[in-house]
């Protein structure tokens, strides 16, 4: 099967055997150029029997998927929306369909690859930081939603008038910088580890020590090393949700 997670910038894409992941991919796009984009990311694919697809961006760009595949493929497009429940995972959204598809699948992965009879925290670290937290018996208690590294960054380019950066954060960062451009990057990576030492601290103390920690997206190989919390660390979680929530649904 065929696996597309499609964020607010990036696509990810991984091949699935059934067993593991053969091959997985990903890179920015621009929704007005997808169809080129598209063109250029999948030409090394062959036609595929069936594509599952999870989205969070604009309804525009599902559709635009949808038909790229349609025109290139001819295959089967099964597209996977957040449920009421998964298995023994109960949203706990007011209206669970309001609940962003890529949380949902992160927590549908974390509590299969967790520790059985222990509350699971799941932390994206993306174009936003999102956090959600699954009590012992499955039941979601509900999450936050915090501006990502890139988001805060960007709010303070449009903020000021005298500060420019870089599109893409640096490698290294210094506690105290020397310019503007680390300024920002350590006043922005530090914003966000103290709000998830913190988040963690209080998730711990009501939930207990046994809880399970979980990180994934791209900015989180830079926070981690920071925090003082241990995750357990899995680029692909979203990945992983949507190929077993896909697999249920083609069978």
């Amino acid at each position: 099967m065929f696996l597309v997670d499609i964020g607010n910038s990036r696509i990810k894409w991984a091949v699935s055997d059934g067993d593991a992941f053969t091959s997985i991919g990903e890179a920015e796009y621009v929704a007005k150029e997808l169809d080129a984009q598209l063109d250029v990311m999948l030409n090394a694919f062959e036609k595929q029997s069936a594509i599952a697809v999870s989205s969070v961006a604009a309804p525009r760009v599902i559709k635009a998927f949808v038909s790229w595949v349609e025109a290139r493929w001819q295959s089967d497009v099964y597209i996977i929306k957040t449920a009421q429940q998964e298995g023994s995972l109960i949203n706990g959204y007011v209206n669970p369909e309001r609940l962003g598809v890529d949380r949902w699948l992160a927590m549908i992965a974390a509590t299969d690859a967790g520790n059985v009879g222990v509350p699971v925290c799941v932390i994206d670290c993306g174009s936003a930081i999102t956090i959600d937290v699954v009590d012992v018996g499955g039941q979601h208690l509900g999450g936050m939603i915090a501006p990502g590294l890139s988001m805060m960054r960007n709010a303070l380019v449009k903020g000021t008038s005298g500060i420019r950066l870089k599109d893409e954060l640096p490698a290294e960062v210094s506690l105290l910088a020397r310019d503007t451009e680390g300024a920002v990057t350590g006043g922005t990576l530090y914003a966000a580890v103290s709000m998830l030492d913190r988040m963690c601290s209080d998730i711990v103390a009501s939930q207990g020590r046994q809880t399970q920690f979980f990180i994934t997206g791209g900015d989180a190989p830079m926070l981690m090393p920071l925090l003082d919390n241990e995750f357990e660390y899995d680029a692909n979680l979203v990945l992983n949700g949507l190929w077993r929530v896909a697999t249920e649904v083609k069978n």
